[in-house]
């Protein structure tokens, strides 16, 4: 329970790191690029789940 409660946190805080990364990212094309290309493969590894 605890474990499963620190790997959550842990997810989280890379999570947060991630999109601040991003956000300073975005005011460039690639940063933009990126993102999108990013969000598509997520989508497509959650309907793989």
């Amino acid at each position: 329970m605890f474990l499963d409660t620190l790997i959550r946190g842990i997810l989280f805080i890379t999570g947060f790191i991630i999109i601040i990364t991003f956000s300073a990212l975005i005011s460039t094309n690639i940063g933009a690029v990126f993102l999108v290309v990013f969000i598509i493969g997520v989508l497509l590894g959650r309907e793989r789940s």
